[in-house]
């Protein structure tokens, strides 16, 4: 089933558009280097999930950590200037991860990974994917 937009009746769909369309980016942090990733979640598996995940979300503690050495640790990601180093950094590795949490979550919610026909049923088949963790710096 689909709405005016020719999206499906997933509410994650308009989401995860946007995330195929992103370029990949290469950043540097106090953990090393990192690539945001470009894959729809929806197409990759539950370990793809989870690893690239887990390094988000290391390269995400690093990113704050950096923002509080430099002073600007109680700043708010609202408050950020959009065309800073720093935010675009800050912004496209906690969306990347995000993304990835949303797809987890949606899969946990439905039992499964996702598979849509080609008439655009979505179906629900193997394993949920595990836990994710949430954070690596105290």
């Amino acid at each position: 089933m689909k709405d005016a937009q020719g999206h499906g009746s997933d509410p994650h769909a308009a989401h995860q558009e946007g995330v195929e369309k992103q370029v990949p980016r290469r950043f540097n942090t106090l953990a090393g280097g990192v690539t945001v990733g470009t894959k729809d979640p929806s197409q990759m598996t539950n370990g793809e999930l989870q690893k690239e995940h887990e390094n988000l979300t290391m390269h995400g503690s690093a990113v704050g950590r950096e923002l509080i050495n430099m002073g600007r640790g109680m700043e708010r990601p609202m408050d950020m200037k959009p065309d800073d180093p720093m935010t675009v950094k800050y912004r496209a590795i906690n969306d990347r991860a995000s993304a990835l949490r949303d797809e987890a979550e949606y899969r946990n919610k439905m039992g499964g990974r996702r598979v849509e026909s080609p008439d655009g049923r979505v179906k629900f088949v193997g394993k949920q994917p595990g836990r994710l963790k949430s954070g690596y710096f105290p």
